[in-house]
């Protein structure tokens, strides 16, 4: 989709946006005319480069620091968004963590926070931003999922996978859940092997391995999961509804056998 003007006067909230995927959808959102709420955690500095760039192209941007594990830093994040933008129409669920390892011997502490993280926080900061949308009969909701959480992924990525599929089955429901009553969508990106920090490990370990299962031949780019969020929530994606957009080159480990066998 060529950045225009498509989300003129929306707002968004990308969260873990300081960096990676998260800070390339908040920019592709604020070339598209949204003001972005640029959410973080940790990476201050980070984010504050974000919404120091919105500003400097022209843009509208509000930094917000939370932990999103915390229903109560939730409350908030959505309570300050409206409160300086005026509106929060647009909500990006990216912020994640894969911790855990593998199941034997499992660091259960890190399986609880992968699980706070991508899931629980989501539906956490969700239902704090849905009272507002309703009342403007207007919403937008992606979430950022993966391909584990159909396929299922590597070793030590079972608290991830299981985040993940909550994620999908989560937005699913809510599209069917809210979208009677409002001009709501609700759907999920699914990016393929992208090089940011938290794949990092897994495409040294295994990256020709991934790379095998591409039809495509290469790795996403950050770009490419913009792209596709930016496109799921502008006007022209207004009948695309409680979807799961996987945007992974044609991943499938089916791919890699078929290779095998013709070789």
């Amino acid at each position: 989709m060529t950045p225009g003007k498509n989300l003129e006067g929306k707002v968004a909230l990308v969260t873990g946006a300081g960096r990676g995927i998260g800070r390339t959808i908040a920019l592709r959102l604020a070339r598209e005319g949204a003001a972005v709420a640029v959410h973080y955690r940790a990476s201050e500095e980070g984010a504050r480069a974000v919404a120091e760039e919105i500003h400097s192209a022209g843009g509208r941007a509000l930094l917000l620091q939370a932990d999103l594990r915390d229903p109560a830093h939730c409350k908030r994040v959505v309570t300050d968004t409206e409160g300086e933008l005026k509106r929060l129409d647009i909500l990006v669920h990216n912020a994640g963590v894969a911790r855990g390892g593998p199941i034997m011997g499992a660091d259960f502490e890190g399986i609880r926070e992968t699980l706070e993280t991508n899931l629980h926080a989501a539906l956490h900061l969700t239902a704090a931003a849905v009272p507002g949308m309703s009342r403007r009969r207007h919403g937008r909701v992606v979430a950022i999922g993966s391909p584990v959480g159909t396929h299922g992924g590597l070793q030590g990525q079972c608290a991830y996978a299981a985040s993940k599929a909550g994620l999908a089955g989560f937005i699913k429901t809510l599209a069917n859940e809210l979208s009677p009553r409002m001009d709501f969508t609700a759907n999920l990106v699914s990016p393929g092997v992208v090089p940011t920090d938290m794949s990092a490990f897994g495409i040294e370990s295994f990256g020709e391995q991934l790379r095998a299962a591409i039809p495509l031949g290469r790795f996403g780019t950050l770009e490419d999961v913009a792209e596709a969020v930016a496109f799921l929530v502008s006007p022209h994606a207004a009948y695309i509804n409680g979807q799961e957009l996987g945007v992974d080159g044609g991943y499938s480990l089916k791919y890699v056998n078929r290779r095998r066998a013709q070789d």
